[in-house]
């Protein structure tokens, strides 16, 4: 059992290191990084036909280009 806790650990602490640096541009301070300020929207109840819509605010606060690749609604 022990050696399963030390794996789940491990594993946790190599996905936050990656979790980062893909928020810092791998690893580079000189990489894109993207801000939203928010990240979800509930457009509560809407009716057959009629119009949803909402506009989400992001920014690159990064030292490059912040390309974004695709986008879909979850």
């Amino acid at each position: 059992m022990k050696i399963g806790h030390l794996f789940a650990g491990f594993a946790a602490v190599l996905a936050l290191t990656f979790s980062v640096m893909a928020q810092t541009g791998n690893g580079s301070p000189a990489g894109p990084k993207l801000v939203i300020a928010k990240v979800e929207h509930s457009l509560g109840e809407v009716r057959k036909g009629e119009a949803a819509k909402h506009t989400f605010t992001f920014r690159n606060e990064g030292k490059a280009d912040l390309e974004i690749r695709n986008v879909a609604p979850s």
